[in-house]
């Protein structure tokens, strides 16, 4: 299977500088992706289309990548984004600027923002398309 939505790998595997987390990360993306598949009814066979990082952004995508943030637990019990654990799904995997006040900043407002939307899966979209933004990606990672 195909390298899953880029926004989990952002927050389950980037920078991560275990080996031993870095597969346990990849069985839960793996994991995590059937059991969406699953609960969305999604054909093994378009389940390919959802588990990458340019999958569409139709009503089944949508589910699908809040389905996603629900087994991360970076979204609550009323499906909004809870900061505070994507910084802690990062800090565990060594992302470089968990400690960076702007990029904290950032992702705050992203889920501050994508938290405003009424609809649970338009939500889990429009906060991974903010996380992934480009201002979010041009934050330089200084050694």
């Amino acid at each position: 299977m195909r390298f899953t939505i880029g926004i989990i790998l952002m927050f389950a595997t980037l920078a991560s500088t275990s080996r031993i987390h870095r597969y346990e990360s990849r069985n839960n993306i793996d994991k995590y992706t059937q059991e969406c598949g699953v609960e969305l009814k999604i054909s093994p066979s378009d389940l390919n289309k959802y588990s990458t990082p340019y999958m569409p952004e139709d009503a089944v995508g949508q589910c699908f990548r809040k389905c996603m943030f629900e087994k991360f637990g970076i979204l609550d019990k009323d499906s909004a984004f809870k900061p505070e654990e994507i910084l802690k799904l990062m800090s565990q995997n060594n992302h470089p600027l968990v400690g960076d006040a702007d990029f904290i900043s950032r992702i705050e407002k992203c889920a501050k923002e994508a938290n405003l939307i009424e609809n649970a899966c338009e939500r889990a979209l429009r906060g991974a398309k903010c996380f992934n933004s480009e201002s979010m990606k041009n934050k330089k990672i200084e050694s």
